[in-house]
């Protein structure tokens, strides 16, 4: 049995067929990606065979819808070369045609002959652009609010941080500008096209995101939502024991209320050690305190080894 379809086959027969002059057979074999030989037989049996040949029975490329036409290219984008030609044999479809096909859907519609939904369609975007440009002075003032609110109640010196943050229009209004100025707060953004610039707050997302009781459907309200992401701060600043800064909470490393716990653990391990020395093979857990946190500390020894090595060779 033939592994070309009846359909593939009197499709290459008709191409060929009507190749322009100067083309050989051997050429078109090799456009239509069948054998040579493979083609002269069709040929050969398509002069021989009577001029009433019945229909295949599979579907013809000019009978595909544009539903068919999109499921078939998902349906082959990721296959390899040899499994999308055993695809194209048995679907009575040829390869350049898939190719064609996906060229067009990627291909914008002409909104020539639709100018009412055109204009529909714009009038929406300009409304749209109207509620952003609201909502992004409504974020910016919001912003400048919140930055005098921290200053105030973390007593920040002129000078003291740096608030780094995306490129988004509320950060970088007047508004908010002109407060970091007033305040004494240089500005920093991120760079264009770099995803992980502000790894700390990408990694405080990644904790909520990943947290057992994050909502698995939307939620019902803006105050269901704020109640939920307040309860979530609430519990990693009080609650949250962070393994980066030896097991406490940030509430109480922001208010150095973390030395005088670890003092104190030190001291409950070193007495269990005293009391009971055969259950320890070694030393205690080393509870210091952890003046500097990195985001991935293994990357940031690399680097630093790397940069010793550099400056000995």
């Amino acid at each position: 049995m033939s592994p070309y379809s009846l359909a593939i086959r009197q499709e290459a027969v008709r191409k060929t067929l009507q190749r322009g002059r100067g083309r050989t057979i051997a050429q078109m074999a090799d456009e239509l990606n069948v054998p040579y030989h493979s083609l002269r037989k069709w040929l050969k049996d398509f002069r021989m065979s009577d001029p009433t040949v019945p229909q295949p029975t599979e579907q013809r490329a000019t009978e595909y819808s544009a539903e068919q036409r999109l499921q078939a290219v998902l349906d082959t984008h990721a296959m390899t070369p040899e499994a999308r030609s055993a695809w194209c044999r048995e679907h009575g479809l040829f390869e350049h045609q898939l190719t064609q096909w996906k060229a067009q859907l990627l291909t914008p519609a002409d909104p020539a002959g639709n100018a009412g939904e055109v204009r529909r369609l714009k009038e929406e975007v300009k409304q749209l652009e109207r509620k952003l440009t609201r909502k992004d002075k409504a974020l910016a003032e919001a912003a400048a609010l919140l930055v005098r609110d921290i200053y105030r109640r973390e007593q920040v010196r002129p000078g003291q941080v740096v608030l780094h943050s995306d490129n988004g229009s509320p950060m970088r209004g007047a508004l908010l500008q002109n407060t970091l100025h007033q305040l004494g707060v240089r500005p920093s953004f991120s760079r264009p096209s770099v995803s992980n610039d502000n790894p700390f707050s990408e990694s405080l997302f990644r904790t909520l995101k990943y947290r057992p009781l994050y909502p698995r459907k939307p939620f019902a309200s803006l105050h269901q939502a704020r109640c939920w992401v307040g309860g979530f701060v609430h519990w990693y600043n009080t609650e949250h024991r962070h393994s980066a800064i030896c097991y406490v909470t940030p509430d109480e490393r922001h208010h150095n209320l973390d030395q005088a716990l670890l003092v104190q653990r030190h001291a409950v391990y070193e007495a269990a050690r005293a009391k009971n020395p055969q259950r320890w093979s070694g030393k205690t857990r080393n509870w210091s305190r952890i003046e500097v946190v990195h985001l991935n500390p293994e990357n940031h020894q690399n680097q630093a080894c790397s940069n010793r090595e550099n400056l000995l060779k």
